[in-house]
């Protein structure tokens, strides 16, 4: 299997509740988060919102996805208060950073 293939939370982190895992398709490399944030990469480059990349999901809280993926966004990410707490599951392969974030329900705002 490849980099891609491995690339999820099922693969990376199977002993976890929770799990976010992002494969970056300009730069080929996977990076993950298992557990109440433990970061297993630091290899971190803002990118725009119509970068193509995997994600997998696996019972996080949307402000946690939110936070793990405004390592990556070049615009400032919002997360509606009453959903913060929210556990979001979910697995898109091929898809835009903006559709990921509109999908789990976070906003887009003005960068500072």
């Amino acid at each position: 299997m490849t980099i891609e293939d491995d690339c999820e939370c099922n693969t990376v982190c199977p002993q976890y509740d929770h799990c976010i895992c992002i494969y970056h398709h300009d730069e080929g490399y996977c990076d993950c988060t298992c557990g109440p944030l433990q970061i297993l990469s630091e290899r971190v480059a803002k990118r725009p919102s119509r970068s193509i990349i995997n994600i997998c999901v696996k019972g996080a809280e949307l402000s946690a996805v939110a936070e793990f993926l405004s390592r990556y966004s070049e615009e400032e990410l919002f997360i509606p208060a009453a959903r913060a707490k929210t556990k979001i599951t979910l697995e898109i392969k091929k898809t835009t950073l903006a559709n990921v974030i509109e999908q789990v329900g976070l906003r887009i705002g003005l960068p500072g």
